[in-house]
C-alpha cells in the first residue's frame, strides 16, 4: 500500500515537472522568436549616414553656418539656390 502511494506521488511530481518543461521550453521558443524578429526588423544606420542627418537638422534653423563649415559636395551660391557638383564647390 505504500509502494502504491509513493508511485503515485512520484508520478504527479513527474506530471507537474513536464508540465514546467514544456512551459518553460514554450517561453524560450516564444521569446528567441521575439527577438530574432527585432533584430531582423531593427534599420541600422552608418556613421557618415548620421553625420548627414545632423547636417540636415541643423541647416533648418542655421543655414548660414552650415554653408560656412560644409565639407560636400553641395554648395550654396551667394547669389542663387543650391548648386551640385561632382566636386566641392567653392
Amino acid at each position: 500500500m505504500q509502494v502504491s502511494i509513493m508511485a503515485a506521488t512520484l508520478e504527479a511530481k513527474y506530471k507537474e515537472h513536464k508540465d514546467d518543461v514544456v512551459n518553460l521550453t514554450s517561453l524560450i521558443f516564444i521569446a528567441s522568436a521575439l527577438g530574432v524578429y527585432l533584430i531582423a526588423t531593427t534599420v541600422l544606420i552608418a556613421d557618415d549616414g548620421l553625420y548627414y542627418i545632423e547636417r540636415a537638422q541643423k541647416f533648418t534653423s542655421n543655414p548660414i553656418n552650415i554653408r560656412k563649415s560644409s565639407s560636400t559636395g553641395i554648395s550654396i551660391p551667394d547669389n542663387g539656390g543650391p548648386q551640385v557638383c561632382g566636386f566641392v564647390c567653392g
